[in-house]
């Protein structure tokens, strides 16, 4: 769902299981796997490069996505799951589990 600082939704998917069919897709649209697909969708009519920001969960998050919409102009957040990041040193689930929870 897209939707503006006030909370009011703009556009909305409901979900098909067929979000990464090729008919969706612009021609000059990347194909970034469904979750970020779907992002790009939502964020076609969002003004480019006016510094607008797009806030996701960690379903949708990538490291492609947040690179493409920085070219778009689009700047984003999202939590990023630890499984998403290629080469990640990040400690386990597991491990962080037994730390602290101050532990950095």
């Amino acid at each position: 769902m897209l939707c503006g600082a006030v909370g009011f939704s703009y556009k909305f998917e409901i979900y098909t299981d067929d979000e990464n069919n090729t008919k969706y897709r612009k021609p000059e649209e990347h194909d970034l796997g469904s979750s970020a697909n779907i992002v790009l969708r939502l964020c076609r009519n969002v003004p480019h490069h006016q510094n607008y920001k797009v806030y996701f969960d960690n379903f949708y998050a990538s490291i492609p996505l947040a690179v493409h919409l920085a070219k778009c102009g689009l700047l984003c957040l999202g939590t990023m799951r630890r499984l998403r990041i290629s080469n990640s040193k990040l400690p386990s689930d597991k491990e962080m589990a037994k730390k602290k929870r101050e532990t950095s």
